[in-house]
């Protein structure tokens, strides 16, 4: 895949096709990150972005900040990191792209926690990011969001809270059990059902 996408934005870029090139080089970092390579991804995200800028072409541009976020995080950079999902957030609410907004809410979430801050914030960025999924209807995005919550939910001892929240949720999916959302919201309900201690 990668060498694949490696061809194909170079031919687009050699072709003028620079938008289509700035997106295939984009999805090249992100398959670098997936292979352990932060720094190799970080830099191939930032170049894909700024092409995107460069043309006006901004609707892309929050989801790659958010991997770009997601990067900097892996490669030990949190302030960086909640910085970047910062500007994305700030981009997608200005753009009004719900479906982005979701993600980034929960992306920052996580940032918080890890960088030490607030739960009192990153459960209110997990509730904000749930809400925004019920209200766009993508079945998806509301199992991720419950997910994202629920997790909190079990780390903050709320563990009766999360199953009554995604439970359902996740119920409602009767196939692709083996795809990561589905995982990580099993693994969740299984921290949700452990026993106390």
């Amino acid at each position: 895949i990668e060498s694949s996408l490696a061809q194909l934005y170079k031919h687009r870029d050699a072709d003028g096709f620079h938008y289509q090139g700035s997106v295939s080089r984009g999805l090249t970092g992100w398959v670098r990150l997936y292979q352990g390579r932060p720094a190799e991804a970080i830099a191939l995200i930032e170049e894909s972005i700024a092409p995107h800028e460069r043309t006006g072409a901004r609707g892309s541009i929050p989801a790659f900040l958010n991997l770009l976020a997601n990067a900097r995080f892996i490669g030990g950079d949190v302030t960086a990191a909640l910085a970047t999902i910062a500007t994305a957030i700030t981009e997608a609410e200005r753009m009004d792209q719900r479906l982005h907004l979701a993600t980034l809410y929960r992306t920052r979430a996580r940032l918080v926690i890890a960088a030490g801050g607030d739960p009192a914030l990153s459960e209110a960025l997990h509730r904000r990011a749930y809400d925004l999924a019920l209200r766009c209807s993508v079945p998806l995005f509301e199992l991720e969001s419950a997910t994202g919550l629920a997790e909190h939910l079990v780390a903050t001892e709320r563990a009766d809270e999360a199953r009554a929240i995604l439970a359902p949720i996740a119920a409602r999916f009767t196939e692709g059990a083996a795809t990561p959302p589905l995982r990580a919201a099993r693994s969740a309900l299984a921290a949700a059902n452990a026993p106390r201690t």
